[in-house]
């Protein structure tokens, strides 16, 4: 089965959106994902965690969208999702992105541009 990591999956009590992922880049294992993200902000603004993870999905899963709420706080990507689904889709199709520095760089450097505009 393949791996969630980054993100967490756990069970919520919503009945439209029955599970959450979650993945909090400021804790130490994910300590190198934060430095990418900050090393490609603005000094006024953050890569937005949403925009990024927001992009990768259009490109790989795009009818994901449909299915999940997102929220930020911080360094933490919080997406609520409405089936199983729609979870082992963003498993298959989204998290293989984002277990790679190496392709998920290029969501990071695309953002951090349309930022700047």
């Amino acid at each position: 089965m393949p791996s969630s990591f980054p993100f967490t999956i756990s069970a919520t009590d919503d009945s439209e959106q029955p599970f959450q992922l979650i993945a909090k880049f400021d804790t130490p294992d994910l300590a190198f994902y934060k430095s990418i993200f900050d090393k490609h902000s603005l000094s006024d603004c953050r890569v937005s965690l949403v925009d990024v993870a927001a992009l990768v999905i259009e490109e790989h899963a795009p009818d994901l969208l449909d299915h999940l709420n997102f929220d930020e706080e911080g360094y933490w990507l919080d997406m609520y999702v409405d089936s199983e689904a729609a979870v082992q889709s963003f498993i298959s199709k989204v998290c293989p992105i984002f277990q790679s520095i190496e392709l998920l760089k290029p969501y990071v450097y695309r953002v951090a541009e349309e930022r700047k505009i």
